[in-house]
């Protein structure tokens, strides 16, 4: 749990956490178990955003790097949302998240997909190639949370 010095009295503001998204240390793998019990020990307990180590530190197994309020206050924000604290309840959401992912494709490209695709006039293999082809613009743009403005660049390897 890091809870950041105020300097302002909108940053006391306790907003009821939705969604949680945790960044995983990077190649070290977390098992399920750690996972929930993260989830038991901040159940119910106040956590903020932390900022990201310094090389010098060395990096937690789990780093808070976004939280979603469930109900935003008028002044909230993604730009000043590390100055809010945030209450993990029963009904918050936890997404981890890894510094790589790796995905693979199994992809028919037989000779019956040079068929004519009647429901849209379009040869089966080109709406293959299409799909795949923005699936893959898609993945491969920088993610940015929601409620950060740390960039996550995840690595893609196949």
């Amino acid at each position: 749990m890091n809870i950041m010095p105020s300097t302002k009295n909108e940053e006391n503001v306790i907003l009821e956490a939705d969604t949680v998204f945790l960044l995983m240390r990077k190649g070290f793998p977390i098992s399920r178990n750690v996972r929930a019990q993260w989830m038991l020990e901040h159940l119910d307990t106040i956590i903020s955003i932390q900022c990201s180590n310094s090389k010098t530190k060395e990096a937690a197994e789990l780093e808070v790097a976004s939280v979603l309020p469930k109900n935003k206050s008028g002044s909230w924000s993604p730009e000043t949302s590390h100055q809010y604290l945030y209450k993990v309840t029963s009904t918050t959401s936890i997404i981890f998240l890894a510094h790589k992912y790796r995905m693979v494709f199994n992809l028919d490209l037989s000779p019956s997909l040079a068929t004519v695709d009647i429901q849209h006039g379009e040869i089966v293999i080109d709406e293959v190639y299409m799909a795949t082809k923005h699936f893959l613009e898609s993945i491969i743009r920088p993610e940015k949370l929601m409620s950060t403005l740390q960039q996550n660049n995840m690595d893609f390897h196949n």
